[in-house]
């Protein structure tokens, strides 16, 4: 890691496009002082930078959902598939054709169809205790 004394602290995220030559994503910047720029990701990259700042949430202890200060990533599709005996993976496509993609084991899926359920039926966002679900 760089020295976070040298950091650039990002006041705005302005938006993507595709490089002219296709092999690239470019992400806009605001910084909080200084000129707007943009950085070039290739798709493994921008999976990484994904992953990672998602993860990096994790530096923070977060509220309840609904009073979390994130965007929110509504997908437009969903489809899941069985990989192996007792992995799944579950995949969203996004408005602009992005895909995200989630591994699972059948006992958090399991719980996840849980959840759901009960969610859509109206009832508690927790199945309830001694389901097997937990």
């Amino acid at each position: 890691m760089p020295d976070p004394q040298e950091a650039v602290t990002i006041h705005n995220v302005l938006g993507f496009q595709k490089a002219e030559d296709s092999s690239h994503a470019l992400i806009g910047f605001k910084p909080h002082v200084g000129n707007e720029f943009a950085l070039a990701f290739t798709p493994t990259t921008l999976g990484e930078l994904f992953a990672t700042t998602v993860n990096a949430l994790g530096q923070w202890s977060m509220p309840r959902m609904q009073d979390r200060p994130i965007a929110a990533i509504s997908p437009r599709w969903v489809e899941v598939a069985q990989e192996g005996q007792d992995d799944f993976a579950m995949s969203f496509q996004l408005d602009h054709g992005g895909w995200i993609h989630f591994y699972q084991d059948r006992k958090t899926l399991e719980r996840l169809i849980d959840v759901l359920t009960s969610i859509v039926r109206g009832e508690s966002s927790l199945p309830p205790s001694g389901s097997g679900a937990h």
